[in-house]
């Protein structure tokens, strides 16, 4: 069908299962902040905040790949045996202190540092939260449902590119007032998923890896 019907289709179904609707939304927080990060806001924070040269960005692309991959190949090894959603919990909680890390530092060894953490903790909850879906999803909606899902991640970016785009952000280093913003963000949506956290869990197999 077209992307109307598609839509329809996802709304209809997550309607009957709000707590699948609500880990959906919620757990796309750290991939928000993440491509906000990467496209938008690091090579203003390099230039502003660390007043470093531009190579500086272009090596930190390089650490997040490397997060990325260790990720994809070890992050079901790592969060063995412990429940998706807290897994989640514990990744989300890592990006928070990241992007407090970010606000307080002014060394460029933390932030390809954190480059690196947040390659693992973005494409960790990304790989958690598809085999969440897997799980809890029939096939034939789980396109549909992930329409839903993707429009609700552009909306939020295109909310915050809207807010960072004021001056304010571009000017005497107060880039890192995106990143407060932004860590409060994700701290809203820990807080959701942690109060929901038996709703959302229930009757669910642990991350056996």
């Amino acid at each position: 069908g077209n992307i109307g019907e598609r839509l329809k289709v996802g709304y209809q179904y997550l309607k009957k299962q709000p707590y699948i609707f609500l880990f959906g939304i919620v757990t796309h927080a750290v991939f928000v902040v993440t491509l906000l990060h990467v496209f938008n806001l690091a090579p203003l924070y390099v230039t502003q905040h660390l007043e470093a040269p531009a190579q500086v960005f272009a090596i930190s692309e390089v650490f997040y790949a490397t997060g990325a991959i260790i990720a994809g190949v070890a992050i079901h090894k790592i969060f063995g045996g412990m429940t998706f959603v807290k897994a989640i919990i514990i990744m989300m909680l890592i990006t928070i202190l990241e992007l407090v890390g970010l606000i307080s530092s002014t060394e460029v060894w933390f932030f390809y540092l954190v480059s690196i953490f947040l390659g693992i903790t973005n494409a960790g909850i990304r790989v958690i939260r598809v085999s969440y879906l897997f799980q809890v999803l029939p096939n034939q909606v789980m396109g549909r449902v992930n329409s839903i899902f993707f429009l609700s991640n552009v909306m939020a970016r295109i909310v915050f590119l809207t807010l960072f785009s004021f001056a304010f952000f571009h000017h005497s280093g107060n880039v890192i007032y995106t990143f407060l913003i932004l860590s409060i963000f994700i701290f809203v949506c820990l807080l959701i998923l942690m109060f929901f956290y038996t709703k959302i869990t229930l009757n669910k197999e642990p991350n056996e890896g």
